[in-house]
């Protein structure tokens, strides 16, 4: 006949305990595992939140740089403009005497003896 192998109480106890071992083991490196990616999600979450903090304030200085260039160029050409006014009004104000004198040469009838032009 064929043996049969008889497995003692003791030796099911020892395999039976063992692998409880192996399973706490598993589940408290799952615990740890899932402790760590949430950690990881927390951090990723705080230097996003920082990165965009500091992107956000980054933008706002481009921006109010760009006004103040902005508003520099505005005020340098229109200074530039009331410049270019002022000297075509000083051109224009030395001429008006003779304008003025050739208009009504036009308008008045000459004296006698005297040329119009």
């Amino acid at each position: 006949m064929a043996h049969k192998r008889e497995i003692s109480i003791p030796l099911i106890e020892t395999v039976a305990e063992h692998e409880q071992g192996i399973t706490a083991h598993i589940e408290a490196t799952e615990r740890e595992v899932r402790e760590r990616l949430e950690a990881a999600r927390r951090e990723a979450n705080t230097l996003l939140q920082k990165a965009q903090a500091e992107l956000a304030d980054e933008i706002t200085e481009l921006r109010s740089q760009a006004k103040a260039a902005l508003d520099s160029e505005r005020a340098a050409s229109r200074a530039a403009a009331d410049t270019k006014v002022a000297r075509l009004r000083a051109e224009a104000a030395l001429h008006a005497p003779d304008v003025v004198s050739a208009i009504l040469a036009l308008i008045v009838p000459s004296v006698q003896g005297e040329d119009p032009a």
